[in-house]
């Protein structure tokens, strides 16, 4: 955290939200922040080519968001999940594969 002071008033920097993470799937996972997400896989890419299916659950009376990306082997592209309005339930969120 940084701290300074303008003009005799205290201004307060604090680091980005942590990112949480749902369940990996062959190398490839959902990564999550405040509102926004994306489909992501590691180092390497995906080890398995055929359909990635993320989803999270939006909070309040926002609805649910996903995304179905077919990946070759070794595709590592992170896919922009459209943004929650509210947040996220992180433990709602999970990973899943299909050929």
């Amino acid at each position: 955290m940084l701290g300074l002071t303008v003009g005799g008033v205290g201004v307060v920097a604090s680091a980005a939200n942590a990112a949480s993470y749902t369940n990996e799937v062959y190398n490839c996972y959902g990564i999550m922040w405040n509102t926004d997400w994306n489909q992501n896989c590691g180092s390497g890419g995906a080890d398995e080519a055929g359909y990635y299916y993320t989803k999270v659950d939006c909070t309040g009376a926002d609805n649910t968001r996903d995304l179905d990306k077919y990946r070759r082997a070794g595709n590592s592209t992170s896919y922009d999940g459209d943004d929650c309005i509210f947040g996220i339930n992180y433990d709602e969120a999970f990973t899943n594969w299909r050929d």
